[in-house]
């Protein structure tokens, strides 16, 4: 604390003696790097007072200064997720995710690195930006194409945390709901729980799912989700052999509401089966939601 207020009092001293020198038209040597340093102070006022100073000295050129800084500084914390240090690997991951979009495309371009844990540090970072690192998407999408699981998982996350973004890729995404790692598949499943029309393209693939126990739930989210297009291949697999997948099927046309399957649903209502099997309760609940 003691310390951060002596960086205040040296900040806005710095700033006022910058603010007098403009007045009487005269030039100060201030250090630009540790103004720009002190941006990313907690303290709101140090903040305000170093970003005064900077726009103080370098007038209108203070954006394009202060663009090619953080350009600078993005650069040398990209080169630090390459080092062996892990000290290092967490404070440049940190405050890589606090710059946010302007570090996006340089962690885009790691992804098209060989080593493996270099990229998975740049997910990890993409994850954390979240939504605003869209224009990663791409390259993270390629990704899921990778042999390694470990690649696939974390670049399914990143994706998984920007779902809404991912809309215009459903159709590159479409196979990854047939992952082997079950990881990578719970993820895409999510982000197609998320996505508007273009879902559709992912209703076999989803009904698929539903006869994976570990995925059943998911699948069955998304299908709701999803909504009527979803309704003919839910009528088809309740003819499946897996009365499990047949139960969740069953969940998911109550759940939207489905008119088509009434008949189809009163033709199994009377078929009793064991404590796993077909609930009548399930059946009935979803002949009168339709």
């Amino acid at each position: 604390e003691e310390k951060n207020m002596k960086i205040k009092i040296q900040t806005i001293i710095a700033a006022l003696a910058i603010y007098s020198s403009s007045i009487l038209g005269q030039q100060i040597d201030s250090h630009s790097e540790e103004f720009f340093i002190l941006l990313d102070h907690p303290d709101q006022q140090v903040r305000a007072y170093a970003q005064y100073s900077l726009e103080a000295k370098h007038g209108e050129k203070y954006s394009d200064i202060f663009a090619a800084y953080k350009q600078q500084e993005i650069a040398i914390l990209i080169g630090m997720l390459k080092g062996k240090s892990k000290g290092m690997h967490k404070k440049a991951i940190t405050i890589l995710s606090k710059r946010g979009s302007i570090a996006v495309l340089p962690l885009a371009k790691v992804l098209e690195e060989k080593d493996k844990d270099y990229k998975i540090r740049a997910m990890h970072t993409i994850y954390r930006i979240g939504k605003k690192a869209s224009k990663a998407i791409p390259a993270l999408v390629r990704l899921l194409d990778d042999q390694d699981a470990e690649i696939r998982i974390m670049a399914s996350k990143c994706l998984r945390k920007m779902r809404k973004e991912t809309n215009t890729f459903a159709p590159q995404l479409v196979k990854s709901l047939q992952d082997e790692n079950l990881d990578v598949r719970r993820n895409i499943i999510k982000i197609f729980e998320a996505m508007d029309s273009q879902a559709i393209i992912g209703i076999p693939a989803l009904i698929a799912n539903l006869q994976e126990p570990k995925l059943q739930t998911h699948a069955a989210k998304a299908l709701i989700a999803i909504g009527d297009p979803a309704i003919p291949a839910l009528i088809e697999s309740l003819e499946s052999k897996d009365v499990k997948a047949k139960t969740y099927a069953v969940e998911s046309l109550g759940e939207i509401g489905a008119k088509k399957a009434e008949e189809k649903l009163r033709s199994i209502l009377p078929q009793k089966k064991e404590v796993y099997g077909i609930q009548d309760v399930y059946l009935a609940e979803a002949i009168e939601a339709a």
